[in-house]
């Protein structure tokens, strides 16, 4: 039985805190590894972690730009530990979270100015 893409989208988006990983999805769908893998890859042509990536990536960029908090509650409000958090946000942007914060809050604010 193939699996609803559109329940693990779902799964993945409202749980961003709770999986951490592709074996976390497939337990919540009460379906392999494997089967969760090659469905999604076969009906949306890229591997599951990219999609789980690109979300937490999302998710993270809109805390910083959306809210006050700091970066060390950004991670831990994604179920991440603040130095892995801070890692995987350098590694996937170029920049630290505070640069990113700082880059966008400038840009706004020139724009207010023109």
């Amino acid at each position: 039985m193939p699996i609803d893409i559109n329940e693990v989208k779902a799964i993945v988006v409202n749980n961003l805190s709770q999986v951490r990983s592709v074996k976390e999805i497939a337990n919540k769908m009460s379906v392999s590894i494997e089967t969760l893998r090659k469905d999604f890859r076969r009906k949306e042509l890229e591997p599951i972690s990219n999609f789980l990536t690109r979300e937490r990536l999302k998710e993270m960029k809109r805390l910083l730009l959306k809210t006050d908090l700091c970066c060390c509650e950004v991670c831990y409000h994604l179920g991440l530990r603040d130095d892995s958090g801070q890692k995987f946000f350098r590694r996937e942007t170029g920049m630290s979270m505070e640069e990113f914060r700082l880059q966008h809050r400038k840009e706004r604010w020139k724009n207010k100015i023109k």
